[in-house]
């Protein structure tokens, strides 16, 4: 390790300048503030999120998280609040809503399977002389349609 990685962490992008950037809302600025007070938060295993991020394929905790790595997830997380990662962030939940569409539609459409079980019973029923519910009429106007 370099004496530079023995130093504390600090959770900072390499793009600074850019959060001084507007006297408005910035949400570049917002982005990385929210992001630096969840890095001081510590999860139940007493790892931070970064630490979770950074831990391979879900395995154990890395404790140690360079200077390097976390102002590169900074960065990251700060580019999200300018216009083109806000664009990434809209398009990414719009498919997901889409995909989320598309789910529900598959599941409530019943299966083949399903209809045709549907169909045998109602033809069995009709065989056996079993009356099944008369369709309900609509009225419009005191007339029946």
């Amino acid at each position: 390790m370099t004496q530079g990685e023995l130093l504390p962490v600090e959770h900072r992008s390499y793009q600074q300048n850019r959060l001084r950037k507007y006297e408005r809302v910035n949400p570049e600025r917002l982005y990385a503030a929210r992001w630096k007070k969840l890095m001081r938060q510590r999860l139940s295993n007493g790892a931070t999120y970064l630490e979770m991020i950074l831990a391979p394929n879900g395995g154990p905790v890395i404790p140690y998280v360079s200077r390097r790595d976390a102002a590169v997830a900074a960065s990251v997380i700060q580019w999200l609040g300018t216009n083109c990662g806000l664009s990434f962030v809209w398009g990414c939940e719009r498919e997901i809503e889409q995909l989320r569409r598309t789910d529900d539609e598959r599941r409530s459409r019943k299966s083949m399977l399903a209809l045709r079980r549907e169909y045998d019973a109602q033809r069995e029923a009709a065989r056996a002389g079993i009356q099944r519910p008369a369709p309900r009429a609509i009225s419009i106007n005191g007339r029946l349609l």
